[in-house]
């Protein structure tokens, strides 16, 4: 019997596309809802034919580079946001972005 709290956790992507002309910065916006006063949140990218791939992290006193320098996200307590920026994006860059959020248990009750 395992009990989970803290199911109102969400994240919202306000934009379903987003054009941009090659070389141009780009941020994709993230909102997010959570009970947690440390939230880790999390982008992936998923390039045509791939499996999404993990692009970077943000959380409170974890804020490690992106394996690639042109990307880079700022995680917002105060506002709820991680905002994803892309520097000189190229046409490579074109793909499907996901902005998630690790599940927060505010309490758990474990019985085997």
């Amino acid at each position: 019997n395992i009990i989970f709290y803290g199911n109102n956790d969400r994240v919202s992507q306000p934009e379903n596309t987003v054009e941009i002309l090659q070389g141009q910065e780009v941020k994709l916006l993230c909102f997010y809802d959570t009970t947690s006063n440390a939230p880790d949140l999390f982008w992936y990218i998923q390039r045509p034919n791939n499996s999404p791939q993990h692009l970077l992290t943000r959380s409170s006193g974890y804020n490690p580079s992106a394996e690639d320098a042109r990307f880079d996200a700022t995680l917002n307590t105060s506002e709820k946001t991680v905002h994803l920026s892309i520097s000189s994006a190229t046409l490579s860059d074109s793909a499907i972005y996901f902005c998630a959020l690790r599940p927060t248990i505010l309490k758990r009750n474990l019985t085997i």
